[in-house]
């Protein structure tokens, strides 16, 4: 039996585009959101007693990567150092090797270089446990390194790819390391770990090919429940667990109302706002559809968006 953690696409201290428009204790909320969001799938690997925790690239958002993010990661893998929980971690494209860290990792965290290699440990139940992977060593890596993949045919043991890499299928304007499944499949792994693309996906169950997406959402382009996945099982079957961690979630919503005065429509949004709150810490875009052919005046509406 193996137990571990897949994540991707932490970006820590990303810049957050809607400063403008909100106020600064919610501002800096959010730029904490990402850090929230990791201490809290740590708490998970503690909580789960899990083998390893897998980061599948971009933890920095390249030239905004700061002092801060390096300590808060080393502070967050020394917890996971004191119970012997294992991290692996790939660059990709948004904080590669070239930009070296300039904070030394605990010793129970280990980093792909820019060749694909293999890393081997056992769990706490004895299971023989292969990762392959490679890091990017600049921010464009167009080149395919996944024939450089070894396979596992003839070996024991659970074997795990790690792909910072985009799909064919999908419609991702950034294409690096491009794959088809056919690609991973030959490979004969029981688990592909991907990162880069920012919205969960199931690629394939068996065998299991999953991105997790982002940890935590940054504008309305990212919406939903951000987190990471909970894998677990043996060589014959592993299933993975999505687990929302995210601070802060960006949403979408339409409310219909028969109210025309500004109190009116005011009482509707925070009846909204009260009715979505018990859910978590959420910013919304919200359409309010008038039920009514008497028109609201431009300064009313200005009104009632500056009390919300």
């Amino acid at each position: 039996m193996v137990k571990f953690i897949h994540c991707a696409d932490l970006h820590l201290d990303s810049p957050f585009k809607s400063r403008s428009y909100l106020s600064q204790s919610i501002f800096e909320d959010m730029q904490n959101s990402a850090y929230e969001s990791f201490t809290r799938i740590v708490d998970l690997a503690l909580t789960e007693e899990v083998d390893f925790l897998i980061i599948a690239g971009d933890l920095f958002d390249q030239q905004n990567r700061t002092l801060r993010a390096e300590v808060f990661l080393k502070e967050q893998f020394e917890r996971l150092n004191k119970e012997q929980i294992f991290v692996y971690i790939c660059h990709g494209n948004h904080d590669p090797l070239s930009n070296k860290v300039g904070t030394e990792w605990p010793e129970n965290v280990s980093v792909f270089s820019e060749n694909v290699e293999t890393y081997q440990t056992i769990t706490k139940n004895g299971e023989e446990i292969y990762l392959h992977g490679f890091s990017y060593q600049n921010d464009a890596s167009y080149e395919n390194k996944i024939d450089a993949y070894p396979s596992s045919q003839g070996q024991k043991g659970i074997h795990i790819g790690i792909l910072h890499g985009t799909y064919s299928k999908s419609n991702a304007k950034d294409r690096y390391t491009e794959f088809i499944l056919e690609d991973l499949n030959k490979k004969l792994y029981h688990y592909w770990a991907l990162g880069h693309i920012h919205e969960r996906q199931t690629l394939s169950e068996m065998p299991q090919i999953q991105y997790p997406g982002n940890i935590q959402g940054r504008h309305f382009k990212e919406q939903g429940e951000k987190g990471c996945l909970l894998v677990e099982g043996d060589h014959l079957k592993l299933t993975a667990q999505f687990i929302a961690t995210q601070h802060i979630c960006f949403e979408q919503a339409q409310i219909t109302s028969d109210k025309t005065t500004k109190q009116g429509l005011f009482e509707e949004i925070q009846s909204f706002k009260a009715s979505v709150r018990e859910q978590g810490k959420a910013i919304y875009r919200l359409d309010v559809l008038v039920n009514s052919d008497q028109a609201i005046s431009q300064q009313d509406k200005l009104q009632v968006q500056e009390m919300i």
